[in-house]
């Protein structure tokens, strides 16, 4: 045993010097640091599976199909799934809002800023096209005609423009702060 008598804070000395770390532990504490950044970054681009296979409007193993949507200047082509379940969001497209498919008023399709999803919203332009499959496999095609940012709580972009069918794409953009709205017309 010892004479029970600790050491005080004066008797230790302890020398430490930053400059004294070696140059591999600088070079690994910023590599760190720089893959940490990146993978914040990236987080809203996640790669993800389909939530459901089926475009027929039928009722599969998880959800409801209501058509499927269509970009192909972004290959993207999901199902638009018929609930608001986080986890299905997750997965895919989902109606926000709006009565059926191809009909008059503002059907409103929401997705995450993901890879295969609405990552790549943003490369879409007045004027491109895409298609809505309804469940009878009927291709009605939509021109962009707006393309903005608004706030997470503006929710006039819901409001149909009278005597118009519309579809209406919603993903996050800036870290969740924003959301990109882009709205189609349907082509006559």
């Amino acid at each position: 045993m010892g004479s029970g008598r600790h050491a005080s804070y004066e008797e230790i000395d302890v020398e430490f010097s930053w400059s004294r770390v070696p140059k591999f532990v600088w070079l690994i504490v910023i590599l760190a640091i720089i893959v940490g950044v990146v993978l914040f970054i990236k987080q809203d681009k996640k790669e993800v599976t389909p939530a459901v296979s089926s475009t027929s409007g039928a009722q599969n193993d998880q959800y409801t199909t209501l058509g499927k949507i269509k970009i192909d200047k972004i290959e993207v082509e999901q199902p638009i799934l018929d609930t608001r379940e986080d986890e299905a969001l997750e997965k895919g497209v989902i109606k926000l809002y709006g009565g059926n498919l191809n009909e008059e008023g503002n059907f409103c399709i929401a997705g995450h800023n993901y890879d295969g999803i609405f990552g790549k919203l943003n490369e879409l332009q007045t004027g491109d096209e895409f298609q809505i499959i309804n469940p009878q496999n009927q291709e009605s095609t939509y021109q962009i005609v707006d393309i903005t940012t608004v706030e997470p709580t503006n929710l006039d972009i819901l409001k149909p423009q009278e005597n118009s069918t519309q579809i209406t794409l919603i993903t996050c953009e800036d870290f969740s702060t924003q959301r990109l709205i882009v709205t189609a017309e349907l082509v006559v």
